[in-house]
């Protein structure tokens, strides 16, 4: 039985918590396999998504999303599964915007203690860094530097789950406590 038969035998029976956690894993087509490294190949995959949805085509996706938290570096909070190593290419980084639930970006762990699973759409619209912290109300000063600066298309998201890490790295308990309590689901 797929997860989405399951999902509507549970609800059948009244069982509502079983599609919240069965939704998130298989609503989107997935957009990177396990095998992706972050290489042209991924970024093929991604401007030809944006690609569809400048042509009013988008699709639905599910795509697995690292936080830049523990990097060290001045760089924005979100890249794609593939890249979350490393992100030499400019193209890594996106900013995921949600339209209802608790907001990915005020729940920042890193890829030791999870991974992002969003599922949504690319638009047409494209945010700096500036804008996206804008568009979520967060106070903030103008930021600078390149990375920052550059404008990237919007990935819409319609719900997100985290994958918790089996042993996730003591330094994000705390912020996984607070996901918890927030609603955040975490993915199974």
């Amino acid at each position: 039985m797929t997860r989405r038969a399951w999902a509507i035998a549970a609800l059948s029976a009244g069982f509502a918590i079983g599609y919240v956690a069965a939704a998130h894993a298989d609503d989107g087509e997935r957009l990177f396999s396990d095998s992706d490294d972050g290489d042209s190949h991924v970024a093929t995959k991604i401007a030809a998504e944006q690609k569809l949805a400048d042509h009013d085509k988008a699709r639905r996706l599910l795509i697995a999303a690292a936080s830049t938290d523990n990097w060290g570096c001045d760089c924005p909070p979100f890249v794609y599964g593939p890249y979350s190593s490393s992100a030499d290419d400019p193209i890594a980084y996106f900013y995921p915007v949600v339209t209802k639930g608790p907001d990915p970006g005020s729940f920042l762990v890193a890829a030791g203690a999870g991974i992002y699973e969003f599922t949504g759409h690319f638009t047409k619209d494209t945010l700096d860094y500036d804008g996206w912290l804008d568009r979520r109300k967060v106070k903030h000063r103008k930021t600078t530097g390149e990375l920052f600066a550059t404008k990237r298309r919007v990935f819409a998201v319609e719900h997100w789950c985290l994958r918790k890490s089996a042993d996730p790295l003591e330094a994000y308990l705390a912020t996984l406590a607070s996901m918890k309590k927030a609603g955040v689901t975490f993915c199974q």
